[in-house]
């Protein structure tokens, strides 16, 4: 596991600072900065339903995100690229969480 956290936080370091452009990313970067909090309190309280809760909450918001700001289609390069980051470290959390919970991942949809 901590070879993913290395991983969010050299992703995370990679991210220039810039004003979140909506309320949503802002919602979206604090709910991945819990994710170590969230681990913490599903391992002290033994509940699993702790990270199956939060997964739901980040997929959720990162929906209403993507909605929001078009990614693939952003005109500032540095947006876009914190964007791209932002996206990938959804990904990356995904995957970790989804790994802890037994759940396998497929390859396409």
């Amino acid at each position: 596991m901590s070879v993913q956290v290395e991983k969010l936080e050299k992703n995370m370091a990679k991210l220039t600072v810039e004003v979140p452009a909506e309320e949503v990313e802002k919602e979206l970067i604090t709910l991945l900065l819990a994710k170590n909090k969230v681990l913490h309190k599903a391992y002290d309280t033994k509940e699993l339903n702790v990270i199956s809760d939060y997964l739901y909450q980040l997929t959720s918001t990162y929906s209403k995100f993507y909605e929001k700001c078009h990614v693939l289609t952003e005109k500032d390069k540095n947006i876009q690229e914190n964007w791209l980051l932002l996206t990938k470290n959804v990904y990356d959390t995904n995957v970790e969480l989804l790994t802890i919970l037994g759940i396998e991942i497929p390859e396409k949809m």
